[in-house]
C-alpha cells in the first residue's frame, strides 16, 4: 500500500504476533526490535492480548515496552465480540 493513500502522511502500524515463549528477561532481541521498527523512545504500542489466559499478560507486555523506553503503550482487553465492538 502507498502511503500516499493515507490521510496526514499517517501510514498503517505494524503488526507483531507474539507466541509468549520470545525471551522476556534477558536480551529481548524480539521484543526490542519490535518497539525500534514502531519508533523507538516515539513508538506508540497497542497491546492486544487475547489469546492469553493470564489477565496481567496485557500489562506485563506494557511494562516490558515501557521498559525499552517507548512513548505510550496501551492494553486493549478484549475477551468477547461486545468487547471488540466497543473497541473500534
Amino acid at each position: 500500500m502507498d502511503s500516499s493513500s493515507h490521510p496526514a502522511g499517517q501510514r498503517p502500524g505494524l503488526i507483531m504476533a507474539i507466541g509468549g515463549a520470545e525471551d522476556k528477561v534477558r536480551e529481548r532481541v524480539v521484543l526490542r526490535r519490535f518497539v525500534e521498527a514502531c519508533g523507538g523512545p516515539d513508538a506508540n504500542i497497542v497491546v492486544l492480548a487475547t489469546a492469553s489466559e493470564v489477565p496481567e499478560t496485557g500489562e506485563r507486555y506494557a511494562g516490558l515496552f515501557y521498559g525499552m523506553d517507548a512513548d505510550t503503550v496501551e492494553v486493549l482487553r478484549i475477551r468477547t465480540r461486545e468487547d471488540a465492538v466497543e473497541a473500534e
